[in-house]
């Protein structure tokens, strides 16, 4: 009941806005309706963090990984990371940030500097080029994006956009590089207690 009633006056307050800007009916009516998705999103991520905070770091780190992992596992990448460095994983399904974007949203234009990876979680995406020979390609599947990204510095080939509300993760190569510097860090420690182990063995 709170949350109706929070919404309602959510929407009276749009409408505010709104009346005062002047905006015409088309855009009134987009953000209208944006508002009140996000509205909804963020009273669900509300409630999820505060559930979060009755939590263990620990369990609420293993319920990060539970809601994201069936995103990142299906990547060869990240299910490589996943079977061999699971504490790597976690650290991982942590560091991706959540989006949450509006019909006709511009992710990432072409000929701009790649920040990082994105993967499309719902809604309906449009990939575009300014070549006028290139058809468009529409999907509402799930895809990784720019992987490159990660590991080095790259351009944007084409438009990425929304053409319905849509939420993705996106993963910085810099905290990329963090999760990945950890890895490093328990391959040395592994190679140590296996140097350490030889230095055990009797000399014959």
């Amino acid at each position: 009941h709170r949350v109706n009633l929070e919404a309602k006056d959510t929407r009276r307050k749009l409408c505010q806005v709104l009346r005062a800007s002047s905006a015409d009916a088309h855009l009134s009516e987009r953000i209208l309706r944006f508002g009140m998705h996000l509205f909804r999103r963020k009273a669900s991520l509300s409630l999820e963090g505060s559930v979060m905070g009755l939590l263990s770091r620990a369990l609420a780190c293993e319920l990060t990984l539970s809601q994201r992992s069936r995103y990142l596992a299906e990547h060869p990448l990240f299910e490589t990371i996943r079977d061999s460095f699971s504490d790597v994983y976690l650290k991982l399904c942590g560091a991706f940030d959540s989006h949450i974007f509006a019909d006709a949203d511009v992710i990432y234009r072409e000929g701009t500097v790649a920040d990082g990876m994105y993967i499309t979680i719902r809604g309906n995406y449009r990939l575009a080029t300014s070549d006028t020979l290139s058809v468009p390609i529409a999907f509402s599947d799930m895809r990784w994006l720019c992987e490159l990204a990660l590991y080095t510095t790259i351009i944007h080939k084409c438009d990425l956009s929304t053409t319905s509300f849509a939420d993705a993760f996106s993963l910085r190569g810099d905290d990329f590089a963090a999760c990945v510097d950890l890895v490093e860090r328990v391959m040395s420690g592994r190679m140590c207690s296996v140097d350490d182990m030889l230095e055990d063995i009797p000399r014959l």
